[in-house]
């Protein structure tokens, strides 16, 4: 059977008795989200394309720009923000230019030009159209400033890659949560996985500043292995936004479901 990718799912915080969950437009659910949550932390299934239009749709949405201030994107290097943004905002910064920031970034694998231009340059557009400057979007760089000129091994990067998640955290603090700004954080979706119940260290990090944190994650239609497939996700049209607390999700298999048909004793939260 094929599987299919339902893309924004899961960790929302519904409190309540085992119930029928309702799906959610994913761009009306961040929305709402926003409204009484500081960061709403978005996991990115790297290369999916559903979740990038989602995110596309978001910049384009009057709501997300109203109220969301930031964005903060893994893979990106802090090095290069003053040149994000002037792109951002419309300088005289060439394309060129502007993708040092990613491919002179961190990432397992390389990061693909398309996308990643394509967003940047609807950030832009919309930036340019917004008529208030509360209203614009700002891009912020989630990684650590990165020299790769002093990188001529692995072992120059052991003191880099373990500190990934501090340092995006770090940034959110500095950036975001001191100057009480609200943005959307997004990052592969294994950095925000709750396990037992207990937050990922960037949202427990998070929340120690007092911050109110919104998780949700990507997921799939399967359930065991990747030819078990559940019949209540077709039950609506998709891509949607489910919430797990309180409802039958929360029972199924979290590997399953996150990776695609790959089965695990540990459970959505």
């Amino acid at each position: 059977m094929i599987r299919f990718y339902i893309a924004l799912l899961l960790l929302l915080p519904l409190v309540g008795a085992a119930q029928e969950p309702t799906p959610t437009d994913p761009v009306v659910a961040i929305n709402q989200a926003f409204a009484s949550h500081d960061l709403v932390l978005l996991g990115d299934m790297h290369g999916n394309v559903q979740e990038h239009r989602i995110l596309l749709n978001l910049i384009h949405s009057p709501e997300f720009r109203e109220s969301v201030n930031d964005i903060v994107l893994e893979g990106m290097n802090s090095q290069y923000q003053s040149v994000v943004d002037r792109f951002i905002s419309g300088g005289n910064v060439s394309e060129d230019q502007v993708r040092q920031a990613w491919r002179d970034g961190f990432a397992i694998g390389p990061v693909p030009d398309a996308p990643e231009m394509e967003l940047f340059r609807a950030i832009r557009d919309v930036n340019r159209t917004s008529p208030q400057k509360s209203s614009k979007i700002r891009v912020i760089c989630g990684e650590a400033p990165l020299d790769w000129a002093t990188v001529h091994s692995r072992d120059d990067l052991q003191s880099y890659v373990p500190m990934r998640d501090q340092s995006y955290t770090k940034i959110v603090k500095e950036q975001i949560v001191d100057k009480h700004r609200k943005a959307l954080l997004y990052m592969g979706f294994m950095h925000f996985r709750r396990i037992d119940s207990k937050p990922s260290l960037i949202e427990q990090s998070l929340r120690q500043t007092g911050a109110t944190t919104y998780v949700i994650l990507p997921g799939t239609n399967t359930i065991g292995s990747s030819s078990e497939v559940d019949p209540r996700f077709v039950k609506h049209p998709w891509p949607w936004l489910l919430p797990t607390q309180g409802t039958w999700l929360r029972n199924l298999d979290a590997k399953s479901i996150l990776m695609g048909g790959n089965e695990s004793n540990v459970h959505l939260t």
